[in-house]
């Protein structure tokens, strides 16, 4: 599973196979898998998907955005994993949950897509970072703040942040 139990983990719910079947977080990646329409199987609920307004809230050039999104492109979409989802008018919505997916073509599961063997991310390093930089800022420490948030959008791909406390509360 990618990303599986990296080091910006820093709790993550396990899961995997097991003889019971009975390891994965029942319904997790199928409740939120992409839904199909007409002509080839389908591969889950679609539940749970990104809005336009979350699209809209990432910076161009924001590698977070093709790893938390999936987005139906006309001529269909291509997964990390070789996976190709056909155009949109083969499928329900727009966009679905990246961090859902799990791969049926490149890991073991139970045979069930109610069982895939995917973790849940609870929380990530980044997200400390960005929990540390909104606490520094509001006590006044731009510096300290801005230092935090800059390490998470170096990661992102994004040039660093600047601006005073009010600007930097937004950025965070």
């Amino acid at each position: 599973m990618k990303g599986v139990n990296s080091i910006e983990s820093i709790f993550e719910v396990q899961t995997g196979t097991n003889a019971a079947c009975n390891a994965a977080i029942e319904l997790y990646a199928n409740n939120q898998g992409i839904r199909a329409r007409r002509g080839w199987t389908d591969f889950g609920f679609g539940f749970n998907n990104p809005t336009a307004d979350l699209v809209a809230a990432y910076e161009p050039g924001d590698k977070r955005k093709d790893a938390t999104i999936i987005t139906i492109l006309p001529a269909g979409t291509v997964l990390w994993d070789g996976f190709r989802v056909p155009s949109r008018d083969s499928v329900e919505n727009d966009r679905y949950n990246y961090k859902a997916y799990h791969s049926r073509s490149m890991e073991p599961y139970c045979g069930s897509p109610d069982r895939t063997p995917k973790n849940l991310r609870v929380l990530r390093y980044g997200e400390l970072l960005l929990i540390y930089a909104e606490a520094a800022n509001e006590l006044g420490n731009t510096a300290e703040a801005l230092n935090k948030l800059n390490i998470v959008r170096k990661k992102a791909g994004l040039p660093n942040a600047t601006g005073g406390q009010v600007a930097l509360r937004l950025k965070i």
